[in-house]
């Protein structure tokens, strides 16, 4: 018998998160914002959804910042995003950034619960605590 795979609700994204993947879709593409949205979909394995309007902020405080340029072609009034040269330095020390995000988190969620800091706090209890009623409920690793 096969389970269906329930749809997973899309995450919203973290702050400076957003400006990275509209770096990542971009790469070497030129495209319009639409199509920067169903990119991150993509690249993310669909768990980032983005609206277009969500995009616009963000599109704004590259351009400001000289990371993309952005070319309106005035005839079919097409506006396309494209990288710079700083853009591709700034996709670079994002990403390395992300990365240390990244291993800060999954080094803290990797750690075993109760053992954070000082694994040898419970072996220096003394053993007087381990006979009392109020600490029946806690679990002490045996020695």
């Amino acid at each position: 018998m096969q389970r269906k795979s329930r749809k997973l609700k899309p995450i919203k994204l973290l702050r400076g998160l957003l400006d990275l993947l509209v770096l990542q879709a971009l790469g070497n593409r030129r495209l319009r914002t639409r199509a920067i949205a169903r990119r991150i979909h993509e690249i993310t394995n669909e768990t980032f959804l983005v609206e277009t309007a969500s995009l616009v902020p963000s599109l704004k405080r590259l351009k400001d910042e000289k990371c993309i340029y952005r070319d309106e072609v005035t005839k079919d009034k097409v506006v396309y995003h494209f990288l710079t040269v700083k853009g591709r330095q700034r996709l670079k020390a994002e990403r390395r950034r992300w990365d240390r995000i990244r291993d800060g988190v999954e080094a803290a969620t990797n750690t075993p619960l109760g053992m954070e800091g000082d694994s040898d706090f419970y072996r220096r209890v003394p053993t007087v605590l381990h006979r009392r009623m109020a600490y029946r409920d806690i679990d002490f690793p045996a020695d």
